[in-house]
């Protein structure tokens, strides 16, 4: 058999014989290529019968011969094979609306004919030519040409709807697939016919799995079972959920279970919170059986689940519902408050916890006049769900500290902080809320909630610095908001308030301790010193202002220096920036280039001056005071 190819560089020419290219080291020499390029086939036999193709190859490409069908007889009969499948197609999965390509390839004696059918067999679909394949050889019947593209089994056919079939080859394409189905590939000769069907898969999304199953609750947990709902391959879950509330139900740890085949590594939560209706999300479940953690107790859950293959996200399950168990409450009563109905009989009131993490069985109010007690010493008064209760047999005149908590089914909840009464009648009770803020070094602004349903006709304020115990009073008319002024700077002061009322004073608050802001020192340092150390340099060593004159850490210090009889010439040392300006002389007292020894430091730079004598101007708002401190100037 002939082959020429040319072109630049030179080709190479390699044969194929149905398809596969042909062996000739495996001939034992009985199969040679030429240098020509040609194929030599001594004592052919049957097994050399088949489709021939030669293909010529170089760096800018390839190119395949039209095929040839070789035919090998005896001198006596002519010898047939029956039709049978060299490469049978095989079944492929497409992802919908996609296309694929189904090839077979058919050989025998005479060469068969190759068809495809859609289902049963009864709709023969148009061939789709690829390559070349298809095109007619000898002996075969072999139309030429075929059809254009399947299209999902359709395309262009022949006259009359009759479509040619190739032989040997047969490519189906089929675009726009939107179901799964089976095809046949139909090889046939006058000596039989040969058939081989697969199955076009169009992938799928997963069905949504069963209704969850819930199987156990905690406090903060559901688990939840399902079953997948798919025979297609799912490759995790999605387990969605929120409170039917509307809240996300918190971000925390979701806990597989042990034993039961749960998993949960590398979950990831994804909270999508951007209106109330959002789903927290659970990903990469490989199991049907998990726990969902991190939820707020005694709480309304919906959760389902999604199933995901290598499509994508299939819908959602029904949803199921869940109440996580009850815990003690997480905070205590609010707005604790008690007013006096006699001189020995108290109305407690108070509002429900923020978070009482289940049915609020009741409440316990805990009173006494010694607050330095254990609380078991305390007497404790037992209440319902009510939110007020009175207590009666108090001691006239005496002040009772009053605490409450809140408790469910499964324990107590904390206290609340704590309030004073005065058992006397008439008199207001204690401000609540009392808050203060250090405005300045020597302001502070403070505020609170009056005393409810009460006649109160004038505050009183006691305050005063926790270093040395002494108290002042200050007294204002009514309101709900009080500046403290001329108070000292960095000066840590306790402050109490108490309402009062033509019948007399009620029970102070609990003891607020804020401190004022910092200010400049009011004092300069002391016991200056200077010492000659040559004779262009001194020694300068000083003690820190005294403490109650500091007002505030001392941070560094700032040397001013002049010759005698210079009243307006200085030069000054900063040691935090270390400037050395022994040449910027200015006689404006207020412009300065500041040598600050830092507090603490020795501090031994050069500043150029006039030869050893200086002396110091401590009447510099710079001047800091603090640690003991030198300097030296040559």
């Amino acid at each position: 058999m002939v082959c020429e190819a040319h072109g630049n560089p030179d080709p190479i020419l390699r044969w194929f014989r149905d398809f596969a290219p042909v062996d000739v080291a495996a001939s034992n020499g009985r199969i040679r290529q030429l240098a020509t390029g040609a194929l030599q086939i001594d004592s052919a036999t049957e097994y050399d019968q088949g489709k021939y193709e030669c293909t010529a190859s170089n760096s800018a490409g390839s190119r395949t011969s039209n095929p040839a069908n070789l035919y090998v007889r005896d001198n006596r009969t002519v010898r047939r094979m029956p039709p049978w499948f060299s490469i049978p197609p095989t079944s492929q999965e497409v992802m919908p609306g996609g296309a694929v390509n189904l090839t077979c390839v058919a050989v025998g004696a005479p060469m068969p004919t190759v068809r495809w059918t859609r289902g049963s067999g009864a709709e023969e679909l148009p061939a789709s030519m690829s390559g070349g394949g298809g095109g007619g050889g000898g002996g075969g019947g072999g139309g030429g040409g075929g059809g254009g593209g399947g299209g999902g089994g359709g395309g262009e056919g022949g006259d009359g709807g009759s479509f040619a079939a190739p032989t040997g080859r047969n490519v189906l394409t089929l675009v726009d697939v939107t179901r799964s189905e089976n095809f046949t590939c139909v090889a046939q000769s006058v000596m039989g016919v040969a058939e081989v069907t697969v199955q076009v898969t169009v992938k799928a999304l997963p069905k949504p799995p069963s209704t969850p199953q819930v199987t156990e609750t905690t406090a903060t947990s559901v688990t939840i079972t399902w079953d997948p709902g798919n025979a297609d391959h799912v490759l995790y879950y999605v387990i969605q959920y929120r409170a039917k509330n509307g809240d996300s139900g918190g971000q925390g740890l979701n806990t597989a279970l042990g034993g039961g085949g749960s998993h949960n590594n590398n979950n990831h939560h994804n909270n999508n919170n951007n209106n109330h209706n959002s789903y927290t999300e659970v990903n990469s479940v490989a199991t049907t059986r998990y726990s969902v953690g991190g939820l707020s107790p005694f709480s309304d859950y919906e959760l389902r689940v999604l199933a995901v293959n290598s499509v994508g996200r299939g819908g959602p399950s029904e949803a199921v519902e869940a109440r996580t168990g009850e815990q003690p409450p997480s905070t205590s009563p609010r707005q604790l408050q008690a007013r006096m109905l006699s001189s020995s009989t108290v109305l407690v009131q108070w509002e429900e916890p923020l978070e009482p993490n289940g049915v609020v069985r009741g409440y316990r109010v805990y009173y006494t006049t010694d607050a330095s007690q254990p609380l078991h010493a305390w007497p404790k008064h037992s209440v319902d769900s009510s939110l007020l209760t009175t207590i009666g047999s108090l001691t006239p005149q005496a002040t009772y500290t009053l605490r409450a908590l809140a408790y469910t089914g499964v324990g107590d909840g904390p206290l609340s902080p704590p309030i004073q009464i005065k058992a006397q009648q008439g008199v207001p009770s204690q401000p609540s809320a009392l808050s203060a803020v250090a405005i300045s070094h020597s302001e502070i602004s403070l505020s609170w909630t009056a005393p409810r349903q009460e006649v109160v006709t004038r505050y009183e304020l006691r305050y005063g610095p926790t270093r040395t115990g002494e108290q002042l009073v200050v007294s204002f008319p009514p309101a709900t908001s009080y500046s403290l002024r001329g108070l000292s700077a960095d000066t840590e002061y306790s402050l109490t308030l108490a309402a009062r009322s033509d019948l007399g004073v009620g029970a102070s608050t609990a003891p607020l301790v804020v401190s004022t802001l910092p200010s400049a020192p009011s004092a300069p340092p002391v016991s200056l010193t200077l010492s000659a150390l040559s004779s262009r340099s001194l020694e300068a060593r000083w003690g820190p202002p005294p403490a109650e004159f500091c007002n505030g850490e001392i941070v560094a210090y700032t040397v001013r220096y002049r010759p005698l009889g210079h009243h307006h010439h200085h030069n000054n040392h900063n040691n935090n920036n270390h400037n050395h300006n022994n040449n910027n002389h200015n006689n404006n007292h207020d412009s300065k280039e500041a040598h600050k020894a830092t507090a603490g430091d020795d501090d031994d730079d050069d500043d150029g001056g006039d030869d050893g004598d200086g002396d110091e101007d401590h009447d510099d708002d710079d001047d800091d005071g603090g640690d003991d401190g030198d300097a030296v100037n040559r």
